[in-house]
């Protein structure tokens, strides 16, 4: 597996939580699955070359914009965009909640993602009220769109289940590790030159480590140091990444016994470590501090602010202070620091990141199944880069929740639904057909969800009636189905009885007399069973590569394309593949399509009305207008010549602009019928009383099964945003 890592500023020696915490963990990960690639993107400020290794690890600088609140953002989405076009990555993992902005761009490309959850990092100072806003949009992208959830601090995880209680099965608890700095030999590993460096005596001197930022509370570190006057020195070692107020206030007390460092080497800290008397940590905001924790396994007495992630670590309760409370903090620093002692072998064996890269392993096993098993059971392969984008504007309007608070202007007085297949689930790797499929259990979903949000299920025949009278505070649903499937029967037929929903049934006339001709799933078929597709357009030959289900949906998108473009001639090529595969066009029509009989059992039913869908389904608008006029007319005449009924609604083939505008409009009203359905998305409104021939419908898509896309579709909000404002769209 191809995975990319983004979020951090780069790796090795950088200094920054994130960044150690990345150093130690993916060399690992490498080890313990060998076979994968792991691509760290780091950013050109930290680390200028563009191209180098680490311990198996491919590290590829990105450029990013400079400031504070465009560094990382900008440098995530030059990383996204290299991670799916240049390294065809399957895996994005980001770190921290702004990075995870790009979560729904990810995932609209088709790659999986996981989220490492670091902090709160909208409680950071540093920040404005507008990035405060940002960075919580981050968090809900991260609870929304990632596959996986990672939380470095138990407390952090409990929150987030809390608070997103519909993702908490996704969140999972791992936290920092600290046994990198075990494998050093403290006594012998260095001289004095590092204390002499900066003057300092062996145990003579308080130590801190971290960015010069409000929320590390470096601030009160130093008031209370100062208000002690104690025989020993203060040593912050960090730096501010961007120069601003703060840190130019902070740095200004420097002196000859406050000393700042500025960043330093990894093996430069783990000597100021290991010389310290006493280390403090005053922050504010933490996720897991893992500087804590290298304190802790270099035998340095600890002391730490007392908010909840630093109270996880277990340390006894004279290891804390009250935050903020400078006056505490500077009685404690004053006492004998040999009292802040810590059980090392503890944060060892709890904190050991040979144990963190196992489970995030499991993780990333359990990640590969998972999307293994849904890319089979949803067809991700097949999904395009469109409908992957429409599905992480499903999931964006509903996480937002302006699903809630736009519907009251996007969403009409009612929705006509529109469905094809209903049957359970086939697995098959090549299926570009999928989207016209749904399973019974989501019809069922659906009609729940109908009633959840208060909708009316009303027969078709009703519409008219509702657009006329008063709005009601219930909006309405028809359900419609089209083609004339079997399935609609055998599967769909049950579930809608279980909820006494009416529901209309289009059908093809030529498809119940066994002759109609399903040539897109005869496409489909023949392809599958083609190792190359060759067929004419425009006076020459394509020959197309057709081994790999990449290849055969390449080659069903270019005859589909050109049957929709010049369809005599794309019929006949369809026909002709059929052939050489051996596929039988009147077993596929027989096989999926209701006949006759089955036709007139379902119309005896009170919940069901049957209508028109032209006599052998054509590409209405690419033909003459007395075909057109005949496959309106002579479909309406003949079902209720056969069925004994009138048939009032008429639902146009393919029904998008390119397949039925003005003239197909005209002729059915002149056919006499009530309605007919156009498929160009959208909602029912009142001003469509005159455009009774163009009502819109909202297609259950199969490749959309789940609640969060329903439930933007029928607030109406995705339409609304597509047509700006729009409430007809009937064009031509």
């Amino acid at each position: 597996m191809k995975v990319c890592v983004l979020g951090l500023r780069g790796l090795p020696q950088v200094m920054g939580g994130v960044e150690t915490h990345c150093e130690q963990l993916f060399p690992l990960m490498k080890n313990l699955n060998p076979r994968d690639s792991f691509t760290i993107i780091a950013r050109k400020a930290y680390l200028p070359r563009q191209l180098s290794s680490y311990q198996g690890l491919k590290i590829v600088s990105l450029p990013h914009a400079h400031g504070k609140h465009l560094e990382t953002i900008t440098n995530t989405a030059n990383g996204v965009l290299y991670a799916r076009f240049r390294l065809h990555a399957e895996l994005l993992h980001l770190h921290g909640i702004g990075p995870a902005l790009l979560a729904p761009v990810a995932k609209a490309l088709g790659m999986k993602v996981i989220v490492t959850y670091h902090s709160r990092n909208y409680e950071h100072r540093k920040w404005n009220f507008l990035a405060r806003s940002v960075l919580r949009i981050g968090e809900l992208c991260t609870v929304t769109f990632a596959d996986r959830v990672i939380v470095v601090s138990q407390c952090l995880a409990a929150s987030l289940k809390q608070r997103f209680p519909w993702a908490a099965a996704r969140i999972s608890f791992i936290p920092n590790g600290a046994t990198h700095l075990i494998a050093f030999k403290w006594e012998n590993r260095f001289d004095d030159d590092v204390l002499a460096r900066y003057g300092l005596e062996d145990k003579k001197y308080i130590i801190s480590v971290g960015r010069l930022v409000p929320e590390k509370g470096f601030h009160d570190l130093c008031q209370a140091f100062k208000a002690a006057h104690i025989a020993y020195k203060l040593v912050i070692v960090g730096a501010a990444d961007h120069a601003d107020k703060y840190a130019a206030r902070l740095l200004g007390q420097a002196s000859d016994t406050i000393i700042f460092s500025g960043f330093v080497a990894h093996d430069v800290l783990e000597r100021l470590l290991q010389s310290a008397s006493l280390f403090v940590l005053p922050s504010y905001n933490e996720g897991l501090p893992i500087a804590a924790l290298e304190a802790a396994v270099a035998r340095v007495p600890v002391l730490m602010s007392d908010i909840e992630p630093n109270r996880e670590l277990g340390f006894q309760p004279e290891n804390y202070f009250r935050v903020g409370d400078v006056d505490e903090l500077r009685h404690k620093i004053m006492q004998e620091h040999e009292r802040y002692h810590v059980n090392r072998d503890m944060i060892v064996g709890k904190y050991d990141w040979n144990l963190v890269a196992a489970e995030t392993a499991k993780i990333y096993a359990t990640l590969q199944t998972d999307a293994g098993r849904r890319e089979t059971r949803s067809n991700a392969r097949s999904m395009s880069l469109k409908h992957r984008i429409f599905a992480a504007g499903f999931g964006a309007i509903t996480a937002t929740g302006a699903d809630r608070c736009l519907r009251f202007v996007a969403r009409g007085r009612g929705v006509i639904l529109m469905f094809h297949h209903v049957r359970p689930w086939r697995t098959r790797e090549f299926a570009p057909n999928r989207v016209l499929e749904i399973t019974p259990e989501f019809l069922d979903g659906v009609l729940t969800e109908l009633r959840r949000e208060g909708f009316d299920v009303i027969p078709l025949d009703a519409v008219v009636d509702k657009l006329r009278l008063e709005p009601s505070r219930r909006p309405f649903a028809v359900l419609t189905f089209d083609d004339g499937y079997r399935d609609n029967l055998e599967h769909a037929s049950p579930v809608l009885r279980q909820h006494n929903a009416p529901w209309t049934l289009f059908v093809t006339t030529d498809f119940l007399d066994g002759r109609g001709r399903l040539w897109w799933l005869e496409l489909e078929e023949a392809i599958a069973r083609l190792d190359r597709v060759v067929f004419s357009r425009n006076g020459g030959l394509v020959d197309l590569a057709s081994r790999t289900t990449i290849e055969k949906h390449a080659a069903f998108e270019a005859v589909y394309g050109h049957l929709r473009a010049r369809p005599e001639e794309g019929l006949q090529a369809v026909a002709d593949l059929a052939a050489q595969a051996g596929v039988r066009p009147n077993r596929l029509t027989t096989e999926c399509c209701l006949c006759w009989d089955e036709v007139q059992i379902l119309a005896r039913e009170p919940e069901v009305s049957i209508g028109a869908h032209t006599l052998s389904h054509p590409i209405l608008a690419k033909c003459q207008a007395t075909t057109v006029a005949r496959e309106i007319a002579e479909s309406k005449s003949l079902l209720e010549r056969r069925l004994g009924r009138p048939v009032r609604h008429l639902a146009y083939p393919f029904g998008d602009p390119s397949a039925v505008g003005l003239r197909e409009f005209r002729l059915a009203r002149q056919a006499g019928y009530a309605t007919a359905m156009i498929s160009r998305p959208g909602h029912v409104f009142p001003e469509h009383l005159a455009h009774l021939h163009a009502l819109p419908r909202v297609s259950m898509n199969g490749l959309f099964q789940d609640r969060k896309a329903l439930r933007a579709l029928l607030s109406g909000v995705p339409f609304w945003i597509r047509n700006r404002g729009r409430i007809v769209t009937i064009d031509r």
